[in-house]
């Protein structure tokens, strides 16, 4: 399917959930999440709470491919969540390619600004900012991919220890993460890696903490 532009707010969860698609093509989507969120619905604030871009489901298995095509994405909220599965066979049957995504982040606790499981995202040039100390780390776990061309990311976190991105293996999957070009700019350490696979062209830090860890 192809929907030339979208705009979604005030979502009871998320403003666009993909879980089971085929070759969906959106030319834009504008997701403002800002006054949603589940406790403000009067369900119960979780890690979800407020998030605009969500990839599901948990159960996919991986036996169907799964492709996505986003050419400009526009998320204001508390966060995204891309977790459908974690193995690395689903994570090459489900795949999310953007051209531009720009990212604003309107922070809430326990709420990571960006969550990612075993799922292939491809994003030509990413810009993340209005990350604030009350953002959880943003965690790449299982066989995430994650591929990026250029990448901003800009924040101030709750300390000179926590991490604007932490990589995590789990049940034997390693992340798998790229950048062409990535500036972390903001209080906080930059790239904190416990045993995932990664691969920087260039990368420039202006960080109070570790730029890599």
């Amino acid at each position: 399917g192809y929907i030339g532009r979208m705009v979604g707010a005030k979502a009871g969860r998320k403003n666009l959930v993909g879980q089971c698609f085929d070759n969906v093509h959106i030319g834009s989507a504008d997701l403002n999440n800002t006054a949603g969120g589940a406790a403000i619905f009067g369900g119960v604030a979780d890690t979800t709470d407020g998030n605009c871009f969500d990839i599901e489901p948990d159960s996919f298995d991986g036996t169907v491919p799964n492709r996505m095509v986003i050419d400009y994405l526009y998320t204001k909220g508390a966060g995204n969540d891309l977790s459908a599965g974690t193995t690395a066979v689903i994570a090459d049957a489900m795949v999310i390619s953007i051209g531009k995504w720009n990212c604003e982040i309107v922070s809430r606790s326990t709420v990571p600004w960006y969550l990612q499981y075993a799922v292939t995202v491809n994003i030509d040039e990413w810009n993340v900012w209005g990350i604030t100390s009350t953002s959880a780390v943003a965690t790449l776990y299982n066989a995430v991919r994650l591929n990026v061309g250029t990448a901003k990311i800009n924040g101030v976190l709750a300390s000179a220890t926590t991490s604007f991105l932490e990589m995590s293996p789990s049940s034997g999957d390693q992340p798998r993460v790229s950048f062409d070009n990535l500036t972390i700019t903001g209080t906080g350490q930059g790239i904190e890696n416990k045993d995932g696979i990664l691969d920087i062209g260039k990368y420039v830090a202006r960080t109070s903490g570790y730029a890599f860890r």
